[in-house]
């Protein structure tokens, strides 16, 4: 018996309810500390500067499309940094999915 489990179907016209899902996305604090926990404090700091830098941002990001370039920036250079930092930009992917979706 064949059962459609829908894993090759569009979800372009499902109506999704966010609030079941009780996802938000990270802050910058978030996105530092998960960086923090897999190079350590000093070369997360100097990652998340440099992206900073690229991203010409002065202080740390304060809204989401910042937070994504910062992100996308430390993603780019291939290092264990970009673990965390793809991971984020994955849930963050998934949270403007979800809420596009939802409104």
């Amino acid at each position: 018996m064949f059962v459609d489990n829908g894993i090759n179907k569009s979800t372009d016209n499902l109506n999704i309810d966010s609030s079941m899902y009780n996802i938000s996305p990270p802050t910058a604090k978030d996105a530092y500390n998960a960086i923090v926990k897999i190079i350590g404090e000093a070369q997360a700091k100097e990652a998340w500067m440099q992206a900073c830098t690229a991203c010409r941002l002065t202080k740390a990001p304060q809204n989401l499309m910042e937070l994504k370039n910062v992100l996308q920036a430390i993603s780019s250079k291939n290092t264990l940094a970009s673990v965390p930092a793809t991971s984020l930009l994955i849930k963050i992917r998934s949270y403007e999915g979800i809420t596009k979706k939802s409104a």
